[in-house]
């Protein structure tokens, strides 16, 4: 959630990483896993960002669409953080080695 909110996975990781192996570690669950969490979350925000639809549609031509781009994308979004947050939660508490 922090990397989708920060927007940047690198400057997330550069302020939280060591709170996110303390946590990992009082939890009781694996710091690897517990890492690639805010990954996923960025990964999800480039979806919906202004900057990377805006960067997509110069490309392909679409340089007035960028609201419409963002919208289509929202559902998608919405569907891959729900997915990834079940996935990431049977990971990190399943029975995954």
């Amino acid at each position: 959630m922090g990397a989708f909110i920060a927007g940047s996975i690198t400057v997330f990781n550069l302020k939280m990483a060591q709170f996110q192996f303390d946590t990992a570690e009082l939890i009781g669950v694996s710091k690897c896993r517990a890492d690639c969490c805010p990954g996923v979350g960025c990964g999800c925000r480039h979806t919906i960002a202004i900057h990377p639809t805006v960067a997509a549609s110069a490309t392909v031509g679409l340089l007035v669409r960028q609201g419409q781009a963002i919208r289509m994308n929202i559902i998608p979004a919405i569907y891959y953080l729900i997915m990834a947050y079940l996935l990431i939660l049977g990971g990190l508490w399943g029975g995954y080695p």
